[in-house]
């Protein structure tokens, strides 16, 4: 593209300019002399671009402000705004990753933990189970040993004996009364 197409170099242009001062993103100031050049306007747009500017006043010949040309370019602010966006935003992909992998992990040990609780049900009822067992064996024991006491009881001083294991045995197979 031609330099005197370019949006800034047409802006100054059209003032018909003498001299411009260029206002430094820093505040400083720089004086630019127009060459009477035909290729001045390429000229100045080379220079425009090797400094660091916002603003360009355009002086008439007496030094008067004909007019205030803004840069369209983006300052550094910005493109650190921009590297900093970019920061940011990697950090959030991290983050979400890392996240994602702490879900996946604590699914993992809800799964574990929900298997363990089931095995720990499934052995508790094994184990009462047994347990039941054993008390069946236990009542079927004590029958045979009052069966075997009533026998003996026939001979003499058994009568007593059998009595109370009856009761003993009805007392194990009452359940117990809650308290309340």
């Amino acid at each position: 593209m031609r330099a005197d197409r370019q949006p800034t170099i047409a802006a100054i242009r059209k003032y018909k300019p003498h001299r411009l001062v260029a206002v430094l993103r820093d505040g400083k100031e720089q004086e630019i002399g127009l060459s009477r050049r035909a290729n001045r306007w390429e000229e100045l747009a080379k220079l425009l671009d090797g400094i660091d500017w916002e603003t360009v006043k355009v002086l008439d010949e007496k030094g008067v402000v004909q007019g205030v040309v803004e840069t369209d370019e983006e300052s550094d602010d910005e493109e650190e705004i921009d590297y900093v966006t970019i920061q940011v935003e990697r950090l959030v992909k991290i983050n979400m990753e890392s996240v994602a992998v702490a879900m996946g992990e604590t699914r993992r040990m809800f799964a574990d933990t929900m298997k363990a609780q089931g095995d720990i049900l499934v052995a508790m009822s094994t184990a009462m189970g047994t347990m039941q067992e054993a008390y069946t064996t236990a009542l079927a024991t004590q029958k045979t040993a009052l069966l075997a006491a009533g026998v003996a009881g026939a001979e003499g001083d058994g009568d007593k004996t059998v009595e109370m294991m009856k009761m003993a045995m009805m007392l194990m197979q009452s359940k117990p009364q809650p308290a309340g």
